[in-house]
């Protein structure tokens, strides 16, 4: 796409904000930011309306070398995590989690899930991927020693919501979920149990992550507050409200500072000892 259809993205994007009826007959929704491939052109994730779209390619016609490029942006832009060793990449789509080599970035398996997936995270031995799912339900894609789907999908119940995040300690030993019912699940990975139940401030728990040591978990709500936990005695360590709304967080290189992503930018808070 040429600098002329950059603009036309945010012209259409404009349109839908203000007359949802007009763009609703005429032009259809953007879901992702236009990406540079690298070569003056856009790669856009948008369905023609009525053949108003000119001076676009699909992918279909596109060659060997250019395919792969586009296909390297598309799978970028929509992995959420990558195994231990970097061999493969997951990405969830609708009710399935998609797996794909990326020595040669070739698809290697689809797994039904059953359900929307919100995140994923692998095992840090890889031998399990785990879905944090719309059913209520925690996923767990069992992996064989290459890494290869082996057609194994557990279910681990213990949120009465969707569950919107998950995440490992690196060693392993702790296993962590975020709940849209307000809650976040410490589990016991191997029993499949959860282990303990660490309330939050009564809204949606949007993201959850370890630290580096797997001493502390942090999570953010979408009322705004930030809870950070001893993961050994489940003792919440301290509490902060920053923000209307906390979609993201993640701990630094060192475990001593925390970064929270909120409506109105990013906070770099550092970590009680």
């Amino acid at each position: 796409m040429s600098p002329g259809q950059r603009s036309e993205h945010a012209a259409h994007q404009r349109a839908l904000r203000a007359s949802r009826d007009f763009a609703g007959r005429h032009l259809t929704e953007q879901a992702y930011p236009p990406y540079p491939v690298g070569d003056g052109r856009t790669l856009t994730f948008q369905s023609p309306a009525g053949g108003s779209l000119r001076g676009v390619e699909t992918m279909a016609r596109l060659d060997g070398e250019e395919l792969m490029s586009a296909f390297r942006a598309v799978v970028t832009g929509l992995v959420t995590d990558w195994s231990p060793d970097g061999c493969w990449a997951a990405a969830g789509d609708n009710g399935d989690v998609l797996l794909w080599e990326t020595a040669e970035w070739r698809r290697a398996g689809v797994v039904s899930v059953g359900a929307g997936v919100n995140d994923l995270a692998f095992a840090p031995g890889g031998s399990q991927l785990t879905a944090a799912t719309t059913s209520m339900e925690l996923r767990v894609v069992r992996l064989d020693p290459a890494g290869r789907p082996t057609g194994t999908v557990d279910e681990r119940n213990g949120h009465a919501g969707s569950v919107g995040a998950v995440s490992w300690s690196p060693d392993g030993r702790h296993l962590a979920t975020a709940g849209y019912d307000g809650r976040v699940l410490l589990w016991n990975p191997v029993a499949g149990r959860p282990r303990r139940v660490l309330p939050g401030d009564g809204t949606a728990v949007w993201s959850v992550t370890m630290s580096r040591d797997g001493s502390r978990l942090i999570a953010v709500t979408m009322g705004g507050s930030a809870f950070l936990w001893d993961t050994g005695t489940g003792t919440e360590v301290c509490r902060l409200r920053v923000d209307d709304r906390l979609p993201s967080c993640s701990f630094h290189l060192h475990d001593d500072r925390v970064v929270l992503g909120g409506s109105a930018g990013l906070y770099l808070c550092a970590v009680p000892r």
